[in-house]
């Protein structure tokens, strides 16, 4: 049976893994909370 999976991204967010450790999710949380300098889109 075919399936259509319509999928919407940011493409300035870098994506989540699915599997990770806690000092991961916090590099992530901290590199966000940073910001990006190209952000302004």
């Amino acid at each position: 049976m075919p399936v259509v999976l319509e999928v919407k991204t940011d493409p300035e967010v870098p994506p989540l893994p699915p599997h990770i450790t806690l000092q991961q999710a916090k590099n992530f949380s901290l590199a966000l909370m940073k910001g990006d300098p190209n952000e302004s889109g």
